[in-house]
């Protein structure tokens, strides 16, 4: 029979699952699916159609987004429809993974339904912009890779490689991600076939990285941090600490766990004796090896509230070994719903503006309402099938459907390296150059440019192109637009 208390947690559970979902998109994630309905309406076959669109992100990024969009593409035009399904879509995925990977890997334990849902909630109940990032579909995918390791046969090892390397190329450092996955499921995954999967996975992680490799290389550079710079780990530092500060993330609540098992555990296997010491070393050496990369992936990046998903992996890898031990599975056993409760008070606090900093989902649908307002005024005044020339941060292409005149429709390369002083090699060169001479040469009939981020007194040039003239100006709460009209 169910507790009383259980059955009160699952219910906050329920509800907070339901307020995930109803929460509007962040600006990220607009432009994911932004791109990947600009695939959709490209004249090229898949995959190419994929290959040829831009986002900042790798390909095999691109392909993740475009899998969730063909599945609900049909109600993209109405977009409070299409957020709500495509993030019911991910809920689902997460609790059913969850709970598959829970009922494998934490099968010694009686109730591995509440770690299931402990799992769950750790990957449901992040924030806003965290929410269906690159890092968080990471996450998802390799607990579902190591439920295929575990089972044998030839197919299951073929699929979970296919999905170790895709992780892999998801982004530069998701890579560390899926090698930290690897370690793990050599030590505590049956052994027999490794070999053969692990070869499957180097030949695809050669494969993507050929294919991803040139987008990397000219992603780098348009970044706005300097990577070399001291200052910038200064920083990074800082931003570290800015996950207490806001509370906006359930790393709190997991990094604190793991160090808390890891403490327990220290003392419990005498760790500091000199008898045990190199024993306990090769016993954990996996931990140390995993540990290490996901740090190194936390560090190779600037510190945004998703990067430290590492910290999210680590822990959901190692719970199972932390609640194993006597003095705490004792414990934990009978009361493990009553670890979710840090995690709602957390997910409350930062979501709903009861401490003094933004009520994050209040803004956003204040956002989303705005721009929706913004573009049934652009469709007003630009035709439906005419091609624009988009000089914005990408976000007004999640609203609109005009095709944009460049690949870019979002122009980075021209927004970051403007007159830059930074040593570009050919291939950046040329993709800005190309940009460039686009915009220049376009002969859309409407040009929409967003102040904030093509500065006036920096991109003179862009609002004196003679061709064009001033349409009308609109504002939302985040953004500014001008739309010109080309002179007849």
């Amino acid at each position: 029979m169910i507790k009383k208390k259980s059955l009160l947690t699952l219910f906050i559970f329920f509800l907070l699952c339901l307020h995930r979902i109803y929460n509007p998109f962040e600006e990220d994630q607009k432009i994911f699916f932004a791109s990947a309905h600009i695939s959709s309406e490209s004249n090229l076959a898949f995959p190419l159609n994929i290959v040829n669109s831009f986002e900042l992100k790798p390909v095999f990024s691109r392909l993740l987004y475009y899998n969730f969009y063909s599945l609900t593409s049909k109600l993209y035009e109405n977009k409070e429809v299409f957020i709500i399904l495509n993030q019911f879509l991910l809920v689902l995925l997460i609790l059913s993974i969850s709970f598959k990977f829970s009922k494998i890997f934490y099968s010694k334990f009686e109730q591995y339904f509440p770690l299931s849902i402990l799992i769950s909630s750790s990957l449901i109940f992040v924030g806003s912009e965290s929410f269906f990032q690159n890092e968080h579909l990471a996450i998802i995918l390799l607990m579902f890779g190591l439920c295929l390791r575990f089972n044998n046969g030839f197919l299951n090892i073929l699929v979970s490689a296919i999905v170790f390397a895709l992780v892999s190329g998801i982004k530069g450092v998701t890579v560390l991600y899926s090698l930290s996955a690897i370690i793990y499921s050599y030590k505590y995954i049956n052994r027999k076939d490794f070999k053969l999967f692990f070869l499957i996975y180097l030949i695809l992680l050669i494969i993507v990285f050929i294919v991803i490799y040139p987008e990397l290389n000219n992603a780098k550079y348009f970044s706005e941090y300097d990577y070399s710079s001291f200052k910038f780990y200064i920083k990074k530092l800082y931003r570290f600490f800015d996950i207490f500060i806001f509370i906006d993330q359930i790393y709190l609540f997991s990094f604190l766990s793991l160090l808390f098992g890891i403490f327990i555990s220290i003392i419990y296997s005498n760790y500091f004796t000199l008898k045990n010491l190199k024993k306990n070393i090769l016993k954990y050496i996996d931990f140390i090896l995993i540990s290490f990369l996901l740090i190194l992936s936390i560090l190779l990046q600037h510190g945004l509230s998703y990067h430290f998903f590492a910290l999210l992996l680590l822990f959901i890898l190692y719970l199972p070994i932390i609640l194993s031990f006597d003095i705490l599975k004792n414990t934990f056993n009978k009361t493990i719903l009553l670890l979710l409760i840090p995690i709602f008070i957390i997910y409350i606090i930062s979501q709903s503006g009861i401490l003094p900093i933004q009520d994050i989902r209040k803004r956003n649908i204040k956002n989303f309402n705005e721009e929706l307002i913004l573009a049934e005024n652009l469709k007003k005044i630009i035709p439906k099938n005419d091609t624009v020339l988009f000089l914005t941060d990408g976000v007004i292409n999640f609203y609109i459907n005009n095709t944009s005149c460049c690949r870019e429709f979002y122009p980075i390369s021209l927004q970051r390296l403007y007159e830059t002083k930074k040593k570009l090699p050919s291939s950046v060169i040329k993709f800005k150059n190309d940009t460039y001479n686009c915009i220049i040469n376009s002969d859309s009939d409407y040009l929409i440019i967003q102040d904030s981020w093509f500065d006036k007194n920096r991109f003179q040039f862009l609002y004196k192109m003679k061709k064009f003239q001033l349409l009308k100006e609109f504002e939302t709460s985040e953004r500014h637009y001008l739309v010109f009209k080309k002179i007849l």
